[in-house]
C-alpha cells in the first residue's frame, strides 16, 4: 500500500517539466502525447492551462492532474470556471491515495486562482477520484442518436448478412419518405454553408444567443477555433445556417466516422432555442443524402437541446459517464445560479 504521506505535489512549470509530463502519458495513455500538450498547455494562450506533478520522496513524477479556465455565463454574468482534465497515476501508484492528493490540490487553489467552479468527465477511474475530493454529479453525458439508414443496423447486429443488405434499399427508401425533414417546408430566406474555420460571424452569433441560455461556456470564434479547428484529436466541419443577410443564425461542428458512415456532433448553437430544430432539420436532411447511416450527439443538462433532439427524431442510448462539477464556498450564490440556470454542456466543453 502506497502512503500518500510520502508524496508531495507541485504546481508544474510547463516549460521544464513538460518532457516529464509527456513521460508520464506515454506510460498510460493512447494518443498524440506531444500533439495534445502543446494545444492544451502551450497553444491556447487565450484560455491558459495549468498542471500539478505528483512526486515520490525522491522527487520522481509518477502523476498529474491539469486544469484548464474556461469562460462560462452563469446566469447573466461571465464568470472564470476550472475544467480538470488529465489526471494519470502511473498503475504502481493507483491507489486512491495518490490520486486524491493530486485533486485536493486543485479543489484547494481553484478559487484564488479566481474560478467559480470546476467540472469535468472522467472515465470510471477518475470518476470515483473526484466523487471521493468533494464532486457532485451534474448528469449523465447522454447519447442521442438519429438511424438515418438500414445499414446502421446491419452492420452493428448482423454484419455482412447479404439478404438484410438488400432488403435494406426500399426500407431505406420508405424512411426516407416519412422522415421528418424532408416534409417541412425549406425557407428560400434561409442559405447553407460548410466552413473550415471561424470568424466574426460567430463572435457575433454568441453575442446575441448567450442570453438565451442559462449556464454556458463561452463560444467565440477565438475558444472555436482553438477547440476545434486546432484540436490534435479530430478533424470537425461547420455547418452554417445564414439569412438572407448574410447574419449566421446557427452552426452545427460535426467528425465523420467515415469506416462506419456516421456523423458526431460535437457542438449547436442557435440564436434563438426555437432556431434548433430547423438547424437539426436542415443538417439531417443533407446528412441522409449524403448517405451517412446515423447521426449521434453528446450533451447533458440542456433540456431544451433535448427536447429539440427528441422532436427531432432523435433517440437517447445508453450515455457515456458523467460529468461532475465541483463548488467553492467563497461565493453561495453560484450554486442557486446553477439550479436556476440549468447547464447548456455538449462536446465543446470537453477536450476529446
Amino acid at each position: 500500500m502506497n502512503n500518500p504521506t510520502h508524496y508531495k505535489v507541485v504546481e508544474a512549470d510547463l516549460v521544464k517539466d513538460r518532457s516529464d509530463i509527456i513521460a508520464l502519458w506515454g506510460r498510460n495513455l493512447s494518443g498524440p502525447y506531444e500533439a495534445r500538450y502543446e494545444w492544451m498547455y502551450r497553444d491556447n494562450s487565450h484560455i491558459p492551462s495549468m498542471t500539478w506533478l505528483l512526486k515520490t520522496a525522491s522527487c520522481v513524477t509518477v502523476g498529474a492532474t491539469g486544469l484548464s479556465y474556461r469562460r462560462m455565463k452563469i446566469g447573466d454574468q461571465m464568470r472564470l470556471v476550472g475544467h480538470a482534465v488529465d489526471l494519470c497515476v502511473d498503475r504502481k501508484y493507483r491507489s486512491l491515495g495518490p490520486a486524491i492528493k493530486l485533486q485536493k490540490a486543485i479543489t484547494g487553489s481553484f478559487q484564488d486562482k479566481g474560478m467559480s467552479l470546476i467540472y469535468g468527465f472522467p472515465n470510471m477511474v477518475s470518476e470515483k477520484v473526484l466523487l471521493r475530493v468533494g464532486y457532485r454529479t451534474l448528469g449523465p453525458l447522454e447519447r442521442w442518436t438519429k438511424i438515418l439508414r438500414c445499414e446502421y443496423i446491419i452492420n452493428r447486429y448482423r454484419k455482412g448478412n447479404a439478404l438484410l443488405k438488400i432488403l435494406s434499399f426500399p426500407i431505406d427508401k420508405a424512411l426516407t419518405l416519412l422522415s421528418r425533414e424532408l416534409h417541412r417546408r425549406n425557407s428560400s430566406d434561409i442559405r447553407i454553408d460548410v466552413l473550415d474555420n471561424f470568424d466574426e460571424r460567430f463572435d457575433h452569433l454568441w453575442e446575441t444567443a448567450s442570453s438565451k441560455y442559462g449556464t454556458i461556456g463561452e463560444r467565440t470564434a477565438s475558444y472555436l477555433n482553438w477547440r476545434f479547428k486546432q484540436c490534435p484529436h479530430k478533424s470537425y466541419e461547420v455547418f452554417c445556417l445564414f439569412d438572407r443577410e448574410d447574419v449566421l443564425q446557427g452552426y452545427i461542428i460535426y467528425h465523420i466516422k467515415k469506416t462506419e458512415k456516421k456523423v458526431i456532433i460535437a457542438d449547436i448553437l442557435a440564436r434563438e432555442p426555437a432556431f434548433l430544430h430547423k438547424l437539426l432539420r436542415r443538417f439531417v436532411h443533407r446528412m441522409r443524402f449524403a448517405g451517412f447511416t446515423s447521426i449521434t450527439m453528446f450533451c447533458c443538462g440542456t433540456p431544451t437541446l433535448k427536447e429539440k433532439l427528441k422532436s427531432s427524431g432523435f433517440h437517447k442510448r445508453q450515455g457515456q459517464g458523467l460529468v461532475l462539477v465541483y463548488f467553492g464556498d467563497k461565493d453561495p450564490r453560484i450554486q442557486y445560479y446553477l439550479d436556476e440556470n440549468p447547464f447548456y454542456i455538449t462536446v465543446a466543453d470537453a477536450d476529446f
